[in-house]
């Protein structure tokens, strides 16, 4: 199946901790409370997995792209160059429309190590 024809999660019938995720994490970085982590997507299909954080956050889209579900709710595509905005308590995922996307998820951390996970969940 193409990446690009899936709309929903609803389609998609498996748990998170059964999905077979290969992402490369390329660098973790800590800058005046700025937390960013970069990482990297080598098949186009990759879902990377859904969560939500206690407070806003952004995700730059380095190289290829991603569709973003928030709440389970196609919210957009996004290439290369342009910034995903989550808003604090979104559960969200990315489900990778090219092979070797790179994005980065930019923290503003508060004097933490990484990023306080409000929510894990899972599809459905």
């Amino acid at each position: 199946m193409n990446p690009r024809d899936i709309h929903s999660l609803d389609a998609i019938p498996m748990l998170e901790q059964d999905m077979t995720v290969s992402v490369e994490i390329l660098a973790h970085h800590v800058i005046d409370g700025v937390y960013t982590k970069v990482f990297r997507a080598p098949k186009a299909g990759t879902f990377l997995g859904q969560h939500s954080h206690v407070y806003d956050h952004g995700t730059l889209i380095a190289a290829g792209a991603v569709r973003v579900f928030l709440e389970g709710r196609e919210a957009g595509d996004y290439g290369a160059g342009e910034m995903v905005l989550v808003i604090s308590g979104m559960k969200h995922t990315f489900l990778t429309l090219e092979d070797n996307t790179v994005a980065a998820c930019i923290h503003n951390v508060r004097s933490a190590e990484e990023p306080e996970i409000y929510e894990k969940a899972v599809f459905g």
